[in-house]
């Protein structure tokens, strides 16, 4: 026999010992072709639906103060936490060090993070089960739905944390159910997580209690899991209080987190799990999946295991801790989401356990159709095909409860109007010590313009005596704190822009509306202040003399009835005479003085 004719003996030999061996490859093939598509599939979602929030440009203005050297704050001097992402504001900053705009920066790392999310989906029910375990999956539909969830790719960008702390979860939560993974390993990502979310802190307690309990060398995973997570998180904890005075985030008390509202977290997640239904039904189908009995158990128990090969019928592994583990990781999140009442973005609260959920599901719809390949791929792609084309439960923008799909509010036209409007109001501001309010939609307006002080006054996410304000009553989450018009004058706000602004303020019930316009973008003054007003009318900028304003009204307040001249002086008394000391055309004024 020839050497060739010998060896190819062998290999059909080897090929006789192996009849599941094509069966294998092709199971392989199929699954590795369906991680390709959820990371091409996730790329481009993310990539078209690329955006920038509002909120981020908070982040934005705390990294550039950091890299000026005026330390991670909001206004010069002013010591409030008024973010809620402590690593990746240090990570926008890092950046903008190396020269990158923050913009840039992180949509390019939102997306990083997404896709690594993905691929951590569609590795782990292998990893988890032991490297050499056949795929228990013929698709890796988790990570297949994660890549065609709409709101997903909405916020695989958006500026803010979201995608970066949807990773470290997923990525912690993988380490923990790892055997192999070091328990120091799970420590240190969840610290991360904490650091990069306050709410992290949520998942501290339950991943303790499984590394204590669900790991192998019980006592020392826990020991070892807790002293590394406290290594790293004390002493930032530690830095914080001595920074900023508190333990919690001035977003904590802006939002008042510490009053439940349940109702609005139950409208908050139903809305959710209406359009991404196939994630509610992920407890229910490991439940009974955990409960059922495994394909061929009874052929078994009434004789002998006939011989089959090793991969005609998958392992989908027993019910054990590490899918109990997610399941507890995601309710718990959804538990805590619904006390805080949920948020007034829709879906983003969420997404960080949503890998879990889709674990979850995957699991129990392998173990269910475990052997009946044909079944399984049918039930994966209605999934998948559900997921992506499920309707909102509102429609255009939303405001159901006051949530809304945020990105439609940032049409690319808008936003670039926006930043054109904030380049000129910089030119006017440069150098002068300018103050101003800005409203919601209005933290790019801050970071462009780079005025002195901005104060945030409609929510107070900035700002630590509004976000103390007692909550009067219930509205749209987030944004239940208003400045009061004293407020803004005790600290001698000098702008607002937009007449939107001045609405949401109510200033026009305690002040005189007087336009000021930078160029074509128009302002409005909340008080009177003659040397800066100076300064920008060198510079181009259009309004009125408001001292000749008065002369030319003079008659008119001659001839005013008592009340309505009391009401006038009201207005005018913050606005103009605290501000300009003008007795003359103050005492017309006089008899009205009692009523202000």
């Amino acid at each position: 026999m020839t050497p060739g004719g010998r060896n190819g003996h062998r290999l059909r030999a080897r090929t006789a010992q192996r009849p599941g061996s094509h069966t294998r490859a092709s199971r392989t093939g199929v699954f590795q072709l369906g991680v390709v598509l959820a990371l091409v599939l996730g790329l481009i979602g993310a990539i078209l639906l690329a955006w920038l929030c509002d909120d981020a440009f908070i982040s934005f203005r705390y990294a550039d103060n950091l890299v000026h050297g005026l330390g991670l704050v909001f206004n010069a001097g002013e010591r409030v936490e008024g973010y809620s992402n402590f690593l990746w504001t240090l990570g926008i900053a890092l950046g903008m060090r190396l020269g990158v705009s923050p913009e840039s920066w992180t949509i390019v790392w939102g997306v990083v993070f997404y896709l690594a999310t993905i691929a951590l989906l569609c590795a782990l029910p292998r990893l988890a089960a032991g490297a050499q375990a056949p795929v228990a999956t013929l698709l890796p539909l988790a990570g297949l739905l994660a890549a065609v969830h709409h709101d997903w790719n909405v916020y695989a960008t958006s500026g803010l944390e979201t995608s970066c702390f949807t990773f470290l979860v997923t990525l912690a939560y993988g380490l923990a159910i790892v055997p192999s993974a070091p328990a120091w390993a799970t420590g240190l990502t969840l610290a991360l997580v904490a650091l990069t979310r306050p709410d992290g802190l949520v998942f501290a307690p339950l991943f303790l209690a499984y590394m204590a309990v669900g790991r192998p060398r019980r006592v020392r995973s826990g020991l070892e899991f807790a002293s590394c997570f406290l290594l790293v998180w004390l002493p930032y904890v530690a830095w914080k209080i001595n920074f900023y005075g508190d333990f919690f985030p001035n977003t904590y008390y802006a939002k008042s987190a510490g009053i439940a509202w349940w109702g609005q977290g139950w409208v908050y997640v139903q809305l959710y799990f209406q359009k991404y239904w196939p994630l509610g039904l992920a407890i229910p189908t490991a439940v009974t999946a955990w409960k059922a009995p495994r394909p061929g158990s009874r052929i078994q128990a009434a004789g002998p295991a006939p011989k089959v090969a090793p991969t005609a019928v998958p392992r989908t592994g027993s019910p054990s801790g590490p899918l109990v583990f997610a399941a507890v990781l995601a309710l718990t999140f959804t538990v805590y989401v619904m006390r805080v009442g949920g948020d007034f973005m829709y879906a983003r609260f969420l997404i960080p356990v949503t890998p879990l959920y889709l674990l979850v599901l995957e699991w129990g719809v392998a173990r269910h159709l475990a052997g009946r390949s044909r079944i399984q791929l049918a039930v994966s792609a209605g999934l998948v095909v559900a997921v992506a084309l499920t309707p909102y439960p509102f429609s255009g923008t939303g405001g159901q409860g006051g949530i809304v799909n945020e990105r439609d509010y940032y049409k690319p036209d808008d936003v670039q109007a926006r930043v054109a409007e904030a380049k000129t109001l910089r030119r006017y501001f440069s150098g002068l010590p300018v103050r101003i309010a800005i409203v919601g939609s209005q933290a790019m307006l801050a970071y462009y313009a780079r005025p002195d002080v901005a104060i945030e006054a409609a929510t107070g996410l900035t700002d630590s005596w509004i976000a103390h304000q007692p909550l009067a009553h219930r509205g749209r989450v987030g944004h239940e704190k208003i400045a009061p018009v004293s407020y803004l004058l005790s600290r001698r706000v000098d702008f607002v822009i937009q007449h939107a602004s001045t609405v949401a303020l109510g200033l026009k019930e305690r002040l005189p509306l007087v336009p000021i316009y930078f160029d074509l973008v128009p302002g409005y003054m909340v008080h009177w202040n003659p040397p800066l007003l100076a300064e920008m009318a060198k510079r181009g900028a259009r309004f009125v003399d408001f001292a000749a304003a008065l002369d030319e009204r003079r008659p008119d307040y001659a001839r005013l009835p008592a009340d309505s001249l009391r009401i006038e002086y009201a207005k005018l008394k913050p606005f103009y005479f605290d501000a300009v000391p003008d007795s003359m055309r103050e005492k017309w004024f006089k008899r009205g003085e009692s009523v202000r």
